[in-house]
């Protein structure tokens, strides 16, 4: 039952979540960087556009695993998925890693914080009302726990839209959270 469960599962958490967050960064945040940073965070910035083509290729991977598992009940194809997976979280880990010591230190130094906070709200209307408050509730919980993030979240999200997480969960995010079960 659980390899029939696969596709669902991959559908929220790529099709639905990541890829929206993909074109977020690909249609906004890298032109943004492009536009804000030197000439030598520009390589960086580059890198980590090819690193994304890299990423959504082996989504599509994933996503072909994952309907092979679910329609074929097939083991082989879920321990494919489970491979490509870790290729997944080796990219993206090391993405992270360049955005981390590079990409954030140059944003800090060279775009004042009132801008990348005018920025967050574009990204955030950017992917539409709904979708912003499904994906505002899922970053809520990937942070909690990490004190550091929680403190970022605080900082950088509207309080109304914090106060109103509990009730887009339990309206928006659940149904569409329940193929993670």
């Amino acid at each position: 039952e659980a390899l029939a469960k696969l596709p669902e599962a991959y559908s929220f958490v790529w099709d639905f979540s990541y890829t929206a967050l993909m074109g977020v960064e690909r249609d906004v945040f890298f032109p943004w960087l492009r536009r804000k940073l030197p000439g030598p965070a520009l390589a960086f910035v580059g890198d980590l556009e090819a690193d994304a083509a890299e990423v959504r290729r082996l989504g599509a991977e994933l996503g072909a695993c994952c309907r092979r598992a679910g329609s074929a009940r097939d083991p082989a194809a879920a321990d494919e998925a489970a491979r490509v997976i870790d290729r997944l979280r080796a990219k993206t880990v090391a993405m992270r890693e360049v955005q981390e010591a590079v990409i954030v230190p140059f944003v800090s130094a060279y775009v004042p914080g009132a801008e990348q906070r005018k920025f967050n709200t574009r990204v955030i209307s950017g992917l539409g009302l709904l979708n912003s408050q499904i994906h505002l509730v899922g970053m809520r919980d990937a942070v909690r726990g990490f004190p550091k993030e929680e403190e970022v979240f605080k900082q950088q999200i509207p309080r109304p839209a914090q106060l109103l997480i509990p009730v887009w969960r339990a309206r928006f995010y659940t149904n569409r959270a329940k193929a993670l079960e």
